[in-house]
């Protein structure tokens, strides 16, 4: 890869059958912050992206949208892990896995959204200069 090229940030789009009922579990729920939110002006809004500290996500209308069989649709590294956890169970957010710790260096949780999309917070415990995870 070029010198010239430098991922900067990424950002899931995740399918969700109402994007407002989803706007309001991520910001109530989960803490995220409302960046934008978009539709017409006579209906319901299609798309929005919110934020949790550096990280973003989208949601975007898509009423064929089914949740994976296995496994995360996305993973998110934060710092306070077991404090979030807390904070999640306290609101009622289904936790399908408790924080543990992983044979990767992180300590984890797997949540489950309003869609069913399964979602990983992590807190990496070994930090390296190539960033979290690495």
């Amino acid at each position: 890869m070029s010198d010239e090229v430098n991922g900067v940030r990424s950002m899931p789009v995740l399918g969700v059958k109402n994007v407002a009922d989803s706007v309001a579990f991520y910001r109530d729920e989960l803490g995220f912050s409302e960046g934008g939110l978009w539709g017409p002006e006579d209906g319901p809004p299609g798309f929005a992206i919110l934020s949790l500290g550096t990280i973003t996500v989208a949601l975007q209308r898509d009423l064929k949208s089914a949740p994976r069989e296995d496994g995360w649709i996305a993973y998110f590294y934060i710092d306070g892990i077991d404090a979030y956890h807390a904070r999640l169970a306290e609101r009622g957010v289904e936790i399908v896995e408790a924080p543990h710790e992983t044979f990767y260096g992180l300590r984890e949780i797997s949540i489950r959204d309003l869609d069913g999309h399964m979602l990983a917070f992590g807190q990496d415990l070994q930090p390296s200069e190539k960033g979290p995870g690495l």
